[in-house]
């Protein structure tokens, strides 16, 4: 049996189709486990309407804790062999489940990746090409933990995987045995840094280069809001990484350079959010605060000569300068008028 835990918040919108695309896999010998944290809207009436009678389905309601606590949850809950997130707004291919399944039984891989399809959206990346490059080196479409971490956190668009739980498929008992869990404390990357925690806990990854999940950004997404945690979230993920990465694979060294490198830029974008409360002024005195509180001129300039997208390059540059000003004030114009 495969457990697809579905968090779910305020989704009545799209959690019939997200539920609808679970329920007609081509595998069918699976549970769902609906986690509501705390949902305001018919979230609840629509899914007790449409699959109460569905003895494959399972719905726990929690006050609103977040998606790591109905993640978390979930996993306690789990009764399959494997499992699997899918976020309540998006859906699955109807070989999801099956591709997956047929990889790691095939291979005996203890964690498979897929692709995704990104769904109203022009501006994320993928990792697709990526996938087919990592598959097509290897006739069993299999790498080991290390290959994998080095992707998880490079920040080279050309040479990553990004940390999304839900194009993965883990084994449950990897899950129980090493008490792998979300942090509850932070708001980002707690994905990241479960898919790399189990990732250490892995001998063999498995690959599927085909879209099977679809990815749906829609107006709420917290990726275009100001967030008040995100750079001490993203700094306590980076730490984590230097104590628990580092002594087993000390050769990504490099990697988390980057990794800290880019929380700076994640910061600064954030803090020039047009939903960011503050002004031009306590933008740049807060850029220069942030930019003090570790060693980011070394990283800074290791990263202008790794990174390839060109945007980044400009504003690594501009951090390499001293001219952090000039790219808040960018990134703030940026906002104020693609938000309109």
């Amino acid at each position: 049996m495969i457990s697809v835990i579905i968090p779910t918040y305020n989704s009545g919108k799209y959690i019939t189709r997200c539920v609808n695309s679970i329920l007609n896999q081509s595998y069918t010998d699976t549970e769902i486990i609906i986690i509501d944290d705390g949902s305001t809207d018919n979230t609840k009436q629509i899914v007790t309407e449409n699959y109460s009678d569905n003895t494959r389905i399972r719905y726990v309601y929690q006050n609103n804790s977040g998606v790591s606590s109905a993640r978390n949850n979930g996993l306690a809950l789990a009764k399959g062999e494997y499992l699997v997130f899918v976020d309540s707004d998006d859906y699955a291919e109807p070989s999801y489940l099956q591709r997956l399944l047929h990889n790691s039984r095939e291979y005996n891989t203890d964690i498979v990746y897929c692709g995704y399809n990104i769904i109203e959206s022009n501006n994320r990346l993928n990792d697709l090409d990526t996938l087919i490059k990592l598959a097509s080196n290897n006739q069993t479409y299999e790498i080991s933990p290390y290959e994998a971490i080095n992707y998880v956190i490079s920040v080279d668009p050309k040479h990553t995987l990004y940390g999304y739980v839900w194009r993965n498929l883990f084994k449950t008992k990897i899950i129980r045995q090493n008490q792998i869990r979300f942090r509850t404390d932070i708001h980002i990357s707690e994905d990241f840094q479960f898919i790399l925690e189990y990732l250490l806990n892995a001998k063999k990854v498995g690959l599927v280069p085909e879209p099977l999940y679809n990815y749906v950004i829609n107006e709420t997404s917290v990726t275009t809001k100001y967030i008040p945690s995100l750079h001490n979230d993203m700094y306590s993920v980076n730490d984590w990484m230097r104590k628990h990465i580092l002594p087993s694979f000390p050769a990504l060294n490099s990697n988390i350079i980057s990794c800290e490198a880019n929380t700076y830029l994640a910061a600064i974008q954030n803090i020039c959010r047009s939903t960011s409360p503050y002004r031009i002024w306590h933008r740049i005195k807060l850029a220069y605060t942030l930019k003090s509180q570790y060693e980011y001129r070394p990283i800074i300039r290791f990263t202008v000569s790794k990174r390839n997208r060109l945007k980044a390059q400009i504003a690594f540059i501009l951090f390499a300068l001293e001219l952090d000003w000039a790219y808040v004030l960018l990134f703030s114009t940026k906002e104020k008028f693609t938000r309109r």
